[in-house]
């Protein structure tokens, strides 16, 4: 994400974790997680206004953790934001010189919720948007994590 972010002159920021109590570990799949991390990042940076920045938080909610991309881009309308998880839809980003073919989002979508988690987003017009991912937290396990099933 540095590349793409320096090219547009993007500063990514990633807000430290909690340091509150024993490491928090989420029910999920490592590899789609970071397949969504690196969507919600890529598409932060991509429709983001030219030297803006987007931040990545982590925090705690209960028996979730919850995971933030924010960025200080145009942002989104209501309507946008109705539209904005479905398949190819791309938001008029194709009249623009973004690339992308508009499943990123949907298929993000289906896969935190197969990992029985949510994924949204809260925008305003002119100030930008914050995507936010929950996803339920383990049970702490004794000794080392086993390797995940087949």
């Amino acid at each position: 994400m540095r590349l793409l972010a320096a090219e547009r002159r993007i500063a990514l920021e990633a807000q430290p974790a909690p340091a509150a109590g024993p490491e928090v570990v989420v029910r999920g799949d490592r590899t789609r997680i970071k397949q969504v991390l690196l969507n919600l990042l890529s598409n932060g940076i991509k429709y983001n206004r030219q030297g803006g920045h987007v931040r990545l938080s982590v925090s705690e909610q209960g028996e979730r953790m919850v995971i933030e991309v924010a960025d200080n881009g145009p942002g989104l309308t209501a309507e946008q934001q109705g539209r904005l998880f479905r398949d190819f839809e791309r938001l008029d980003a194709d009249r623009a010189a973004v690339q992308g073919a508009g499943i990123g989002l949907a298929l993000s979508r289906r896969l935190i919720e197969m990992m029985a988690g949510e994924i949204g987003v809260h925008s305003v017009v002119g100030q930008g948007s914050r995507f936010w991912v929950r996803l339920p937290v383990a049970q702490a396990a004794s000794g080392p994590a086993a390797p995940p099933a087949g």
